[in-house]
């Protein structure tokens, strides 16, 4: 018996560590960072503030936009910085958004390494520092893109206060089925991978009102994955927006990526 229960603990701690492993090389594998380009908002003739934000150890870079309007804080995608976000700034600010943009551990010039967990810290000390910087009484929301909905639906439930909406925009369903999608971990193996950032899961958790926006030629993820994303969130809006393109709202922004946020993020809140 003894032995059968020291190979049982070893067969366990066999599998825990092999999904470590995977969901280490599945960050190696999934997670770009962008260096920080010479742009800022002044480029746009838009008054704004460098903002450092304390996560943990780690200091992140971030631009703040004021508008005389309610706010929004970006949880960017992959493979970007800050100065990238310059021109959909502009089209926030012109809708009467006021706007923040950070840059995670590791991207632009955000110190440290950057991995999930500490992603997951850097959403709340954002949040954190964003709801400070807005004038009292404000509307807060937050907006997501790409893989980094996933950071964001995964805190959401923890940012204090709780933000009055949430938008995100090319959304997945999980790490999981991103993973398959593109050809880093078959199927079959699929379930050694921990429940990291599952957006079907965190989405039905979410107690703000969600709109979920995605492109009708995202070449990344399906429209039906906005559909099933739409289903778990009760009350949830779906915006799919012609012609839009997984990278448009930050490499091609324009009205059509970007109105249904700004309307989203401008209607008063429900009443109750």
């Amino acid at each position: 018996m003894r032995r059968l229960a020291v190979a049982a603990l070893v067969m366990v701690a066999g599998f825990f560590a092999g999904r470590a492993v995977l969901l280490h090389r599945l960050e190696k594998g999934l997670i770009h960072t962008h260096p920080q380009g010479p742009r800022t908002p002044q480029a746009r003739g838009l008054a704004y503030d460098s903002i450092d934000v304390r996560s943990g150890d780690r200091v992140l870079r971030s631009f703040y936009v004021p508008a005389d309007g309610p706010g929004l804080l970006i949880f960017h995608g992959n493979g970007e910085a800050i100065s990238g976000w310059v021109d959909a700034l502009k089209l926030l600010h012109d809708g009467g958004v006021a706007a923040m943009v950070f840059d995670y551990t590791g991207f632009g010039n955000s110190q440290g390494e950057p991995t999930l967990a500490h992603f997951h810290e850097d959403g709340l000390a954002a949040w954190h520092a964003f709801r400070t910087r807005l004038p009292a009484g404000t509307r807060a929301c937050a907006y997501g893109l790409s893989l980094w909905t996933g950071v964001l639906l995964e805190v959401a439930g923890e940012l204090d206060p709780p933000p009055d909406c949430v938008a995100i925009s090319g959304a997945f369903l999980s790490l999981r089925e991103v993973a398959v999608r593109r050809a880093a971990v078959p199927r079959w193996a699929s379930f050694l991978l921990p429940d990291a950032l599952d957006n079907l899961e965190n989405a039905a958790r979410l107690r703000a009102p969600l709109l979920i926006e995605h492109g009708a030629e995202d070449q990344m993820f399906p429209t039906t994955w906005a559909e099933k994303l739409a289903a778990a969130h009760p009350g949830a809006r779906l915006e799919i927006v012609p012609g839009m393109r997984h990278p448009d709202p930050v490499a091609h922004p324009s009205a059509a990526s970007w109105d249904p946020v700004i309307r989203f993020v401008k209607q008063p809140p429900a009443t109750r």
